[in-house]
């Protein structure tokens, strides 16, 4: 039999968001947005924006910075401001960790017994089994420097959900449950310090999550959001999910027109331009429903402000080459992004530029 001893992943009562979808959606954002400020943590409408319609979207999504950026303590107020109890659960990642074992645990044929790992992803997998999206609210997984250990050895079997022909199960070995299912509305979240001391992600880590970069991200002043209630927001998994899917409404021609041109630099074959990269159908998909959703909800700031996001989020990431050549292909990928008034894009381009340039012309994004 499988008991959950030490864990409570209890649901609360819900908001209910009627209306409009950009009603529902609007009304969201203004709960979390409000209930973050109370926590000492005013951040913009657009940012609160691609928070929540980021981690909606993605299976994987991390947040990369310097140690010290706060990434910790917004996913873990992120689950706070949503009343998600421990349904956000932080896993901190340790160094040497080498299997599925060390983060879910293993059977032990010998015992006749399954080892719980120490981190309560096992007890937490076994009580979502049964969820109804329309009774239980989502769950946020936080691993905490996930990049201390590699993410392939670990955390291997669950890469595969990113797919959308993926099954959503793992096995386990266990006599009495030989695979789990991971359910659409548990969503992980990663926290990345960029310096000397951790494991670089690899492309397919990369490839499969969204990543925001906190070292461009500052905290405002002053709080822009209201609630009439003053309460925290406690939303069903199903809405959480169905809010910020994609829906028939298609992206415009220009922007998709100024995707393709800034993918053809990425992607051009010229070998004067050094290493290309191949941007996959999966993040193709994720960039474009990206766009859709938190377009429709930030197009009064800018037209181009979703696209700025998303290919800071899931284009410059991939950024790893070195010589002359791939300084040409960057500074033409950076001239395209300051012709569309991507400034968070540039920005961060920009920083990758100037130092490779005084590192032999090595390039990285910093992740």
């Amino acid at each position: 039999e499988i008991e959950n001893e030490h864990f409570t992943f209890k649901n609360v009562e819900f908001d209910e968001f009627n209306g409009s979808l950009i009603e529902a959606r609007q009304k969201l954002i203004n709960k979390i947005g409000f209930s973050l400020s109370k926590y000492g943590r005013n951040y913009s409408y657009e940012a609160i924006v691609n928070f929540v319609v980021t981690i909606s979207q993605n299976q994987f999504t991390i947040f990369a910075g310097l140690p010290g950026g706060g990434k910790t303590s917004m996913a873990k107020l992120l689950g706070k401001s949503m009343n998600l109890g421990n349904r956000q659960h932080t896993i901190p990642v340790s160094r040497n960790w080498t299997s599925t074992k060390d983060i879910l645990g293993y059977y032990n044929g010998l015992s006749g017994q399954y080892q719980n790992a120490p981190t309560g992803l096992w007890h937490l997998l076994n009580t979502i089994q049964n969820d109804k999206l329309s009774e239980v609210n989502p769950v946020l997984l936080l691993l905490d420097e996930m990049n201390l250990s590699q993410p392939e050895y670990y955390f291997s079997p669950f890469l595969d959900l990113s797919d959308e022909e993926s099954e959503r199960k793992i096995i386990t070995d266990h006599p009495n449950a030989s695979d789990l299912t991971i359910p659409e509305h548990i969503k992980f979240i990663g926290t990345v310090n960029c310096d000397d001391t951790v494991q670089p992600l690899s492309p397919r880590m990369i490839d499969r999550s969204a990543v925001i970069s906190f070292d461009s991200l500052s905290s405002e002043s002053f709080n822009s959001f209201e609630d009439e209630n003053n309460s925290k927001c406690t939303i069903r998994a199903q809405d959480f999910i169905d809010l910020f899917k994609p829906t028939e409404i298609k992206v415009d021609v220009v922007t998709i027109q100024e995707l393709n041109k800034i993918i053809a630099i990425i992607e051009d074959v010229n070998p004067e331009l050094g290493q290309r990269h191949i941007i996959s159908y999966r993040k193709r998909k994720q960039i474009l429903n990206y766009i859709e959703v938190a377009g429709s909800m930030l197009l009064e700031l800018d037209e181009n402000i979703a696209l700025d996001h998303a290919v800071s989020q899931y284009v410059l990431p991939m950024i790893n080459g070195f010589g002359i050549g791939y300084n040409r292909r960057l500074l033409l990928l950076i001239e395209k992004l300051r012709q569309l008034n991507c400034n968070q894009s540039e920005s961060i381009l920009n920083s990758i530029i100037v130092s490779g340039e005084h590192n032999l012309n090595s390039y990285r994004f910093a992740i």
